[in-house]
């Protein structure tokens, strides 16, 4: 069985809930995400522990998230992070471009037939075009699981070292 399939993780739940479930547990990874990188861009580019919280409060929370992912990846390249942590970009890329599905799209029917996999089927219009696109519930699940790590382990790391000096001493 697929470890990441949505039966496997919540066998007890229908297909709809259990893609809702999925869906949420995205846009909340993504909301972390965007602190994240506030909090590590601010971090780099403040050369005082007061322009760092200032930065992060009064100026790089008003950014684009697309803006916000170049300032990561310059700053990361720029620093040779990027070896080190050759994920973060692109899962947080792919986070984002999903998340922004989701965000502006109606789940209208949740697809459950397949025994293995479930599929959203979102419905959007912009502009008066209406667009249909499915997604794997395996996809977000396996979105979160990889947001996490980045999240949780790449992104504190990353943090730590972006902190000016004087946030270590103390002064």
């Amino acid at each position: 069985m697929n470890p990441l399939s949505l039966r496997a993780m919540m066998p007890q739940l229908p297909d709809d809930v259990g893609a809702h479930v999925a869906a949420q547990a995205l846009l909340g990874k993504a909301v972390e995400a965007e602190m994240m990188m506030d909090s590590f861009i601010a971090a780099r580019l403040g050369r005082s522990t007061y322009e760092v919280l200032l930065l992060q409060s009064k100026a790089i929370c008003q950014l684009s998230i697309s803006v916000k992912i170049g300032l990561l990846e310059e700053i990361m390249g720029a620093e040779g992070w990027d070896d080190d942590f050759p994920f973060v970009v692109p899962v947080l890329r792919a986070l984002f471009g999903l998340r922004n599905k989701l965000a502006h799209s109606i789940p209208y029917f949740i697809d459950g037939t397949n025994q293995d996999e479930v599929t959203a089927n979102l419905w959007s219009s912009r502009r008066g075009n209406v667009k249909i696109e499915q997604v794997k519930v395996s996809t977000i699940v396996g979105l979160v699981h990889s947001a996490a790590h980045v999240t949780s382990v790449d992104m504190e790391f990353l943090h730590v070292r972006a902190l000016p000096e004087e946030y270590w001493s103390a002064e």
